[in-house]
């Protein structure tokens, strides 16, 4: 596809309106994580901070549009009024809605922190913003009728931001990247799609050498052409590529489901693609229909999708029983209203779709498990005992699948349930075996390739896991040997290197590190300690005395965890260092996610609260019970959870800006500001399925609002600490998410 040419306004506008906010409203509502208590909600008008600064944006907006000047002048002040009128609005509503306005605060807070930037940007300081782009921001402002006050869900939300804000983003970014959104979270099952040829580029390729027919050609080369018309708005040209991209899929995978299925699975692909790609095309179709289209299409292409990583997947067996069922999948139609439904019909609905994806999920896996090569020879015997356990309990878990289409089993049936953990289980201990052989041979980080032998230091423990190895298959005390098996693989996994043990190490003969302030000076006796604990509980394994070694290190591991996180938001924001240091410090990673919006004053408010907690944390992890320190880990990561959260998330979001930000060359990270990244984001509009911590968004959002309106609180009286407690709930909800995201097991 060529370089798009210049399209008029009201073009554009018509293709915002159906690919950006017709295809958004169909995004399913993401649910709320956290059901707290109604007595520790903060009341709705509490937060001064958000209402302050909404009233400063509007006065800012009037000012510009009475400012006089050429008519080019006005055009570029009407723009930034109306981004100041949509963050107040965004901050006043937001406020006014109460703890469920958390998201649109958040954004609101973005944009007002972001201001400057946007006005950069339409001034031309960043970017060349033609005359069109700028009508179309300034047509976002609320009361216009193109941007709605605080929506009832956060895609809603989304959506309102992205059609004000995706002309703004069309003009900073290249063809090249015109592409993503939001940062994708990189599953076992996202890497195996991604292994495929490119079937955009198939389907091209057919096209042009006359492999398709030509009803069907004629279709798809009609909505290949939608995609020049829409390519200038990023919200709008991501969809029409989700959509191409589907179509194309479903046009590749013709000639195997004619294999595996018969003419008329064939044929239904290709019908639906064709038609689809018809009505998405049609200047004219109304909403109804562009909405059933693109609805019939994102499930057939998921349809497909799922049936061949099933293939890839499951038994020879397992696939013959599952024949008809997945035939019936691929060939759903969307049923018109008032259709009855037949006993044991395939009904796609999101329920059905979100339990056959936590089954394919867990019986995808295996396939992403190395083999025994990459373990010790301790642990080879283990493995081959799990891996049969594994293809046991896949072919289980396989045999709910049927049910599960036509809606007779749910995901709250018990029977599916159990075996369902059971295949997470084998699962999580076929990882824990690659985990714990990465410690026995000393490369946790860095397993390389070749021979795996085992490391003088660990050769006792490596005795032990294969002594305890040979009784997981014997009938009597089975059950107790794969118990104490399985805590051994754990305590492996994590007592080999503790989390932050190489920078303290690094920190140990500095008096003025972040570790040394945040250990109250007792950073090189913690650094002294670790070695010795984990020495003594690996002599003492198999005999009597190494439970309260393994407690100790338990206790160290927790106190490190907390630590490296506190240290991180520390070293990045310069809390309580010299000036020098201080004027270099910059924002977090993840302030380049949209949604995440916290300064660098109230992260520093929040790490003088925990300072004295993490001093009394350090001082009973080296002197106390094991008891006390983990009692008190606990407490931390629940009354402070921001600051943890905090480091958490900018040490996953480091990566994804060095990977994509989102799906953004490095030219382009080094063209455009830092502040403009989140806009970009949410100019795509709302997050996909498998979007980086896409469930969490809502939690995070209460935690940033509330942990800057307790920063800008004036005095700590009672409403300060209730939102300080409040924003600490809401981060800790998320921050289990996350650890639990990154634990060896899964």
């Amino acid at each position: 596809m060529g370089t798009p040419s210049h399209t008029s306004v009201s073009h554009v506008t018509r293709n915002v309106l159906v690919w950006a906010l017709c295809s958004l409203c169909s995004a399913n509502v993401l649910a709320q994580g956290l059901n707290l208590d109604p007595g520790n909600t903060p009341r709705a008008g509490d937060g001064l901070h958000a209402l302050e600064l909404a009233q400063q944006l509007s006065s800012q907006a009037t000012a510009l549009h009475n400012d006089r000047g050429s008519t080019a002048e006005k055009r570029r002040n009407r723009a930034k009024a109306s981004l100041r009128m949509v963050a107040a609005e965004l901050l006043r509503s937001g406020e006014n809605a109460g703890a469920s306005g958390s998201s649109a605060v958040l954004y609101g807070l973005t944009l007002a922190s972001n201001i400057r930037a946007f006005d950069d940007l339409i001034d031309n300081r960043l970017g060349s913003v033609d005359a069109a782009i700028l009508e179309l921001v300034a047509a976002s402002e609320p009361g216009s009728g193109a941007f709605d006050s605080v929506a009832s869900t956060p895609e809603q939300l989304d959506q309102a931001l992205a059609r004000a804000l995706a002309p703004l983003a069309s003009a900073t970014l290249d063809e090249s990247v015109k592409h993503g959104g939001w940062w994708l979270e990189r599953s076992e099952r996202s890497n195996e799609e991604s292994k495929d040829s490119d079937p955009v580029a198939t389907v091209n390729q057919w096209l042009a050498t006359g492999q398709i027919d030509p009803d069907t050609a004629s279709s798809l080369r009609s909505f290949a052409q939608q995609g020049e018309a829409v390519s200038r708005i990023p919200a709008a040209f991501a969809q029409w590529q989700h959509a191409w991209r589907n179509i194309s899929e479903l046009i590749i995978a013709r000639e195997n489901a004619r294999t595996r299925f018969g003419n008329n699975t064939a044929d239904h692909l290709v019908s639906i693609a064709s038609a689809c790609a018809q009505t998405l095309a049609d200047p004219d179709a109304d909403q109804g229909a562009f909405l059933h289209a693109q609805h019939q299409l994102g499930i057939s292409a998921w349809s497909v999708r799922t049936w061949q990583l099933l293939e890839a997947s499951l038994s020879n067996a397992s696939n013959r029983t599952m024949r008809d069922p997945l035939r019936s999948m691929i060939e759903y139609r969307i049923p018109d209203a008032g259709t009855p439904v037949r006993a044991g019909q395939t009904i796609l609905s999101d329920e059905v779709r979100d339990a056959v994806d936590a089954m394919v999920t867990l019986l995808s896996s295996p396939m992403h498990l190395p083999d025994e090569d990459r373990l010790v020879r301790q642990l080879k015997p283990a493995r081959r005992y799990f891996a049969k356990e594994l293809n046991t309990s896949t072919d289980q878990l396989a045999r709910f699948l049927p049910d599960v289409l036509t809606g007779k089993v749910t995901l709250a049936d018990p029977g599916l349930l159990s075996a369902m953990q059971t295949q997470r289980d084998m699962i999580g201990a076929m990882r824990l075996l690659i985990a714990a052989s990465d410690t026995l041979c000393g490369t946790i980080g860095d397993p390389g390739t070749g021979m795996r032998s085992v490391a003088p230091l660990w050769s006792r423990a490596a005795d032990q896991a294969l002594k305890l190895s040979q009784d997981l298959d014997n009938r009597e005390g089975a059950e107790e040997a794969q118990k104490k098996f399985r805590q051994l693989l754990l305590d492996l996994s994590r007592f080999g290197l503790l989390p932050g043990e190489d920078g303290l190490s690094q920190a140990s003969k500095s008096i003025d590190s972040t570790w040394a302030k945040l250990t109250n000076n007792r950073h090189a006796e913690l650094g002294n300690t670790i070695p010795v604990s984990r020495q003594e509980w690996i002599t003492k394994l198999g005999r009597e005395g190494a439970e309260p070694e393994a407690l100790r290190l338990d206790a160290l591991t927790e106190t490190m965890d907390i630590l490296v996180s506190a240290v991180r938001v520390a070293d990045v924001t310069g809390w309580k260092q010299n000036s020098n240091v201080t004027a270099n410090s910059r924002e977090l990673w993840v302030q380049h996610w949209a949604g995440w919006e916290l300064t660098n004053t109230a992260l520093g408010m929040l790490l003088d609260d925990l300072e004295p907690d993490l001093h009394q944390l350090v001082t009973l992890a080296i002197d106390s019970d094991p008891y006390d320190a983990l009692d008190k880990a606990k407490e931390i990561r629940q009354n402070h959870a921001v600051v943890l959260l905090a480091g958490e998330l900018d040490a996953a979001a480091s990566l994804h800006i060095g990977r994509s930000a989102p799906d953004i060359n490095p030219a382009d990270l080094n063209r455009l500001p830092d502040q403009l990244l989140p806009m970009i984001e949410i100019s795509f509009g709302v997050p996909a399925d498998n979007a980086w911590l896409i469930g969490s968004r809502p939690d995070i959002a209460s935690a940033c609002r509330y942990a800057e309106e307790y920063a800008n609180r004036s005095s700590r009286d009672a409403t300060a600490e209730q939102f300080r407690s409040y924003a600490a709930q809401r981060a800790f909800v998320a921050l289990e998410a996350v650890r639990a995201n990154r634990r060896p097991e899964g």
